[in-house]
């Protein structure tokens, strides 16, 4: 399965994502970490997530200050973080900022 995230650079977008397999999602602290290579300790974004639908759909609100990252491609990864609970890696792919027309 194909997991890429394309956005455009400086761009404002949300990125909605549906977690089966968990029943409550407001138990977990969820986060978009973009960085380079996956084994780089520096990050270019840390986002957290914004719980939707307990059941279903974690949503990140990237600003355009969040996607001003130079073009070309990341690799990112979404992680759902409990102390209790245990820690979730939901999905891992590549990350690519675009360059747009206008700007």
């Amino acid at each position: 399965m194909n997991n890429l995230i394309e956005l455009y650079q400086q761009d404002t977008q949300t990125i909605a994502v549906y977690v089966g397999g968990i029943s409550d999602l407001t138990l977990y602290d969820s986060w978009l970490t973009v960085k380079n290579k996956t084994t780089d300790t520096s990050t270019y974004l840390q986002k957290s997530g914004v719980v939707s639908d307990p059941s279903t759909t974690i949503v990140f609100n990237l600003t355009g200050v969040d996607t001003s990252l130079k073009t070309g491609d990341y690799v990112y990864d979404i992680v759902l973080e409990s102390s209790t609970l245990g820690y979730h890696t939901i999905v891992k792919d590549r990350f690519s900022i675009l360059d747009g027309v206008r700007r």
